[in-house]
């Protein structure tokens, strides 16, 4: 199959805006190789373990890797715009691999999350550690999120913490579609799922009718909630729960709509947020209005729970 490939070289001190840029306008499928990661292997394995070549690679700039395929031509073209706006160089390669769309499957596995959720990818089987658990089957394709990354993680056990029954959630970034999915399989009682990538809110649809979500209980919608006042208000308001797997700058900059969206009382997950980011996270909260709950770090990853107390 043939697809398409834009490289982005960049200063590693520009890595984590371009991450955010990229998010921020829908583009949040993407591979990013950064050979500094070698310096926490380092840190924990001898230096005879690892190749001295790849030790030689630790000071080259990182590189992310976004894949088209035929079906997504208009979105390729959106992205060159994007990057020639923001003066950030690329560089397109066309590329031919039969398997290409099976590559990721190798990164995916089945895993129980909390206590309550299992998550599996639809070609493999669920494993001895489901029993008791309900099972989402998730397949994120090429939507971010399949439950293994931290932050959707953390996400998870938060909303399971707080997830009583009957609960009006919203999904901000769905992704997948597995915090809604995963909303619904712990009882409550609707999910709006919204994402700016139009091939997300197709992933999520199809996932959530995968995993026999009645139709009734959900909706998977596509917009700029941030900058289209139309479509955000479209979204309605007095939720009770608001899930945010994003990124930091994007959190901040929609605190203020999501305050205005859940109801008083109401409740905010927010994570995707880098551990030196969670002071700047949690000011922008404050100022908005949130009271913060509580704050949860995995993996170099924070979660933010907040209140909107009235």
């Amino acid at each position: 199959m043939k697809y398409s490939q834009v490289s982005v070289t960049c200063p590693r001190d520009e890595l984590q805006r371009i991450e955010d840029l990229l998010i921020f306008r829908g583009f949040d499928s993407f591979e990013v190789t950064d050979f500094a990661d070698l310096e926490d292997a380092v840190g924990q394995v001898f230096y005879d373990y690892i190749d001295d070549e790849l030790l030689k690679s630790k000071d080259e700039d990182p590189v992310i890797k976004i894949c088209f395929d035929a079906d997504s031509a208009d979105r390729l073209e959106e992205l060159k715009k994007l990057l020639a706006k923001e003066n950030i160089a690329f560089s397109l390669s066309e590329n031919d691999s039969a398997d290409w769309e099976d590559e990721w499957k190798k990164f995916f596995f089945p895993f129980p999350v909390g206590e309550k959720l299992y998550v599996k990818p639809s070609w493999l089987e669920a494993g001895e550690d489901s029993a008791g658990r309900r099972i989402l089957e998730i397949d994120p394709a090429s939507a971010f999120g399949s439950g293994t990354h931290a932050t959707t993680r953390l996400c998870l056990e938060e909303a399971e913490r707080l997830i009583m029954g009957g609960e009006k959630v919203l999904d901000m970034g769905c992704g997948s579609g597995i915090l809604g999915i995963g909303a619904l399989a712990l009882g409550a009682g609707s999910v709006t799922a919204v994402d700016i990538d139009p091939n997300a809110v197709r992933v999520a649809s199809e996932n959530f009718s995968v995993n026999s979500c009645d139709p009734l209980s959900y909706r998977a919608l596509c917009g700029d909630a941030l900058g289209d006042p139309a479509f955000a208000r479209s979204l309605g308001g007095d939720y009770d729960l608001i899930l945010a797997n994003i990124v930091a700058g994007v959190i901040e900059a929609m605190s203020p709509l999501f305050y205005s969206l859940v109801k008083p009382g109401g409740t905010l997950v927010s994570s995707g947020i880098i551990e030196e980011k969670t002071a700047e996270v949690r000011d922008a909260l404050l100022s908005a209005g949130f009271a913060v709950v509580s704050e949860k770090s995995f993996d170099g990853w924070s979660e933010i729970t907040a209140r909107r107390e009235g």
